[in-house]
């Protein structure tokens, strides 16, 4: 147990968890928590909507789960309301643009968080006192709405120790990984649903080594330091916007740094961190998700993907048509001169229509796509947090109603950073056969193309 000393305590919270989250990486999270008697805070989302944390409802089975570990001394947290990001606005914190409360009136975040508070207490049979924002991101009305509901804590800010403000009691939450501090509270936020098993191992082997100085979430709140101390150091770290922007301005130099060294060549490592520059500037002016910002140089399947398209000399006269096109770089890259992009979202297809224009771009998915004659279907890096039922009923739905020739995917092995690894020899419909297929890439990762039979 944790005494009351100059040194480090660390918390430990589990975001994302939902019926249909990882449930592997979840049951051995609790596995090494039971082992070095450890009381996570977790972050039950209420009404998931968001595909990546998976889709499933509440079940009986679920529920008695969650009810177990509220008798082994965990916290639950009401982790949102549907975990779907709504605005742009970065909240209180300012860690992440985007958010689903911070911007929202207060009536509209009041009623969010009352509706979520009412199904995880008619679940859990149990109050809920504690907030975790995902994203990091809320604001005053956030704040307000919390303690009209009866919230007391939140789990959040940057301090070294626990804090009051808004009329509630901040647990600070500063790291992404576990790390070893000399002194000061630490909550180590997890997300499970992307871990690979070496980073679990670091997890355990972190639990192991310092269970000593492991402290549940009430008692945190004994180590609290004067109102003057903490509110320097949240106003340091979250407010003060000198600060935050020279980060800002240091990761975006060191960044593609880092990345550039994996990128072979000299060349195509200046290319890349030119291109991931104007992919962030893009990204600054139309807000889409920051994944996109990553260039073809440093995703070398990518390019892969364009050469196989470009050494076919039908394709130079026929048409390509990308699902998930992000910034449409790939697309960028071939030479046909019917192209045509597909992504759900908005601001990532304003970008491309900027960046680059010579493609056609529109907002869609699988079902708006409808009578075109394909030569090639690109449909890579997204359908991984996609069911393998449901994504097989999009294919057949999209080769029922367009004439398609050629398929390309991307296929994982045994890759836990995705919720699924697909074979698409079971998705795709039965005439469709694999033609041609890559190298493994970084992450096991390899380009798969498949070609409809001839009658």
């Amino acid at each position: 147990m944790h005494t009351k000393t100059k040194k480090a305590g660390y918390i430990f919270r589990i975001d994302d968890v939902t019926p249909g989250m990882n449930r592997d990486n979840f049951l051995r999270l609790e596995k090494i928590f039971d082992r070095y008697a450890i009381k996570p805070i977790i972050g039950l989302v209420p009404d998931n909507q968001d595909r990546q944390l998976g889709l499933a409802e509440y079940t009986a089975e679920f529920r008695e789960k969650m009810r177990s570990l509220e008798e082994k001394g965990r916290i639950f947290a009401q982790h949102g309301y549907q975990h779907l990001y709504t605005t742009h606005n970065s909240g209180i914190i300012a860690l992440n643009n985007y958010s689903e409360f911070a911007g929202l009136p207060y009536k509209e975040q009041y009623e969010k968080i009352k509706k979520g508070k009412e199904i995880l207490e008619k679940h859990l049979k149990k109050e809920i006192k504690w907030r975790m924002a995902p994203a990091h991101s809320f604001d005053e009305n956030t704040c307000k709405a919390l303690k009209e509901l009866k919230f007391e804590y939140i789990t959040d800010g940057i301090a070294l120790s626990p804090f009051s403000r808004e009329g509630l009691k901040w647990l600070p939450q500063q790291l992404r990984k576990p790390i070893k501090k000399r002194s000061g509270i630490w909550t180590i936020c997890l997300h499970p649903n992307s871990y690979s098993p070496a980073f679990m191992d670091n997890i355990e082997a972190f639990c192991k080594a310092e269970s000593q100085h492991c402290i549940n979430a009430i008692e945190s709140l004994d180590y609290s330091s004067p109102r003057r101390k903490s509110v320097f150091f949240y106003r340091f770290y979250a407010e003060q916007k000198l600060y935050r922007g020279l980060i800002q301005i240091k990761n975006l130099i060191t960044f593609p740094y880092r990345k550039s060294k994996e990128c072979g060549s000299f060349l195509t490592r200046l290319r890349g961190s030119a291109r991931y520059l104007r992919h962030y500037l893009a990204y600054k002016r139309y807000h889409f998700d920051r994944w996109h910002i990553l260039p073809a140089e440093w995703r070398p399947y990518t390019t892969y993907v364009a050469e196989t398209v470009n050494s076919d000399d039908k394709s130079r006269k026929g048409t390509v048509l990308e699902i998930g096109c992000g910034l449409g770089e790939i697309l960028s890259k071939i030479k046909s001169p019917n192209k045509y992009g597909f992504d759900t979202a908005p601001e990532v297809i304003n970008a491309a229509k900027k960046l680059y224009p010579s493609s056609n771009y529109s907002v869609g998915s699988f079902d708006t796509i409808k009578g075109y004659e394909i030569d090639y279907l690109i449909t890579v890096n997204f359908i991984h947090a996609v069911p393998p039922e449901e994504l097989k009923s999009y294919y057949a739905t999209l080769c029922r109603d367009n004439t398609i020739k050629t398929i390309i995917v991307d296929e994982l092995h045994n890759n836990n950073n995705y919720r699924f690894n697909h074979n698409f020899l079971e998705i795709l419909p039965s005439d469709y056969v694999c033609i041609k297929s890559s190298p493994y890439f970084v992450g096991n990762r390899k380009i798969v193309v498949f070609g409809k039979k001839e009658k």
